[in-house]
């Protein structure tokens, strides 16, 4: 099995870390859709070691929607929302990468998390006001599912496939 993943790898000219990395984030990103896992907002980032000060489910999101690596530019972005309920952040993500994937720029693929951040304050600001659906469970899984279904498809058109 661990040559198989090799030659897959050199044929996708991906290394094996990075093969693991989104491996992992395909699992985490189908049991999240599953309902399982779901960790309390409060959940810290990072302890000092790390790398990077964003929560790692943010990190994981942003790496599964927009096929990008994370960076230390997103990093700086990134970190000010790890407190934020991480279905809002789904439903910013997709949401902007749908517009996106409809507009005049669609060929070009997001390439940092900063292009996300006024959807999501967007709609911080709406759940402040009360302005988000009381079923926020049922809108979050509704926007997984279009995403599954279709805008996943149009970002790997115009985007590219993820390595398999």
């Amino acid at each position: 099995m661990v040559q198989e993943i090799k030659v897959l790898c050199a044929r996708a000219n991906i290394d094996i870390q990075e093969f693991y990395e989104q491996a992992a984030s395909r699992h985490l990103e189908y049991l999240l859709a599953q309902g399982y896992g779901q960790p309390p907002a409060s959940k810290l980032a990072h302890d000092d070691m790390m790398i990077f000060k964003t929560h790692e489910d943010i990190i994981m999101r942003y790496q599964t929607y927009t096929l990008q690596k994370w960076a230390s530019r997103d990093d700086r972005d990134g970190q000010r929302y790890n407190e934020v309920d991480l279905r809002l952040l789904d439903i910013a993500l997709i949401s902007t990468i749908e517009k996106k994937l409809r507009g005049n720029t669609a060929k070009q693929p997001v390439k940092s998390f900063n292009y996300f951040t006024q959807e999501i304050d967007l709609l911080l600001e709406q759940q402040r006001c009360g302005e988000l659906p009381a079923a926020l469970d049922e809108y979050h899984k509704y926007v997984l599912s279009t995403w599954d279904k279709r805008i996943k498809k149009v970002r790997d058109e115009k985007w590219g496939r993820p390595p398999q």
